[in-house]
């Protein structure tokens, strides 16, 4: 990985080559993406301007802009809080907008999941009434689900940039960021209340809205364990299996690490331990 942060580093020319060739490699690879908003990303964080900037600009601008304008938050902030508020913010600006655009976002959904989802189910051991119920409540989530998507993957982007960047001219440094990674207790406080105002009214877009919230606080809970994992010592396979369990059986235990998130957003676990524990270290 640093040897392609060196690579985009060393010049304009290799700077738009890697994004846009990783741009294209993603359409037959889509996590490349990740790659490819990333190089842009850390071109924005160094300061560095290709002297492109029509290159690819339809791309870019679904691609790349969320990165870019992340990445120049980061920059002038150097603040991971105010970063991450923002990236929330733009990810309850997508909910929004797609209840707004679409007369029925549910039925959209609905539409594409009998296409894609449906035939997968229907060989299963599932009943055709259980099936269809299946269904009609992800269609109802999926607008939050697909923003939540979108934020993780502009977030880590984010982060892999970061973590580039610190590797080219701050080693270390990247780690002691991630390990105090923090969201704030006022987005905590708006996912609860937009989680219970789903249970009480049965409407679907506070529940969207608060799962949009929910991805930021995922990424709270990981950098949470990492930190724990550092400050106590904890062998590489407490870390290793956390990962695993998230790919095995994702759903539980992303919410579990979210709630974990949210829980350190109004006690400050990483805090209470470093007091109680001075001669500690991350």
């Amino acid at each position: 990985m640093q040897g392609i942060a060196a690579f985009v580093m060393a010049g304009r020319l290799r700077a738009v080559v890697a994004a846009v060739g990783f741009g294209m490699l993603a359409l037959l690879l889509p996590p490349v993406a990740l790659l490819s908003g990333a190089v842009v990303a850390l071109v924005a964080l160094t300061g560095f301007a290709s002297g492109q900037p029509l290159l690819g600009l339809v791309y870019g601008v679904a691609q790349w802009l969320p990165p870019l304008v992340l990445a120049q938050v980061l920059r002038r902030t150097v603040s991971w809080t105010v970063t991450l508020q923002t990236a929330l913010l733009f990810g309850a600006g997508v909910v929004l907008a797609i209840h707004g655009l679409a007369d029925d976002p549910a039925a959209m959904w609905q539409g594409l999941l009998d296409e894609t989802v449906r035939p997968m189910f229907e060989q299963g051991a599932m009943s055709p009434a259980d099936v269809e119920a299946a269904l009609s409540e992800a269609a109802r989530m999926m607008t939050g689900a697909f923003a939540a998507s979108l934020l993780l993957s502009l977030t880590l982007t984010l982060l892999l940039a970061r973590y580039w960047q610190a590797a080219l001219y701050n080693p270390g440094g990247f780690r002691t960021e991630f390990h105090a990674l923090r969201v704030g207790r006022w987005p905590a406080m708006a996912v609860l209340a937009l989680l219970v105002a789903g249970l009480l009214t049965g409407q679907s877009l506070p529940v969207e809205l608060a799962i949009v919230g929910l991805a930021v606080y995922l990424l709270q809970g990981i950098a949470l364990m990492h930190a724990l994992a550092a400050r106590l010592k904890w062998h590489v396979g407490w870390l290793v299996g956390m990962y695993v369990l998230l790919l095995l059986v994702l759903p539980h235990v992303s919410v579990l690490l979210a709630a974990m998130g949210l829980i350190d957003s109004f006690a400050d676990i990483r805090q209470r331990l470093a007091a109680e524990r001075p001669g500690g270290g991350e």
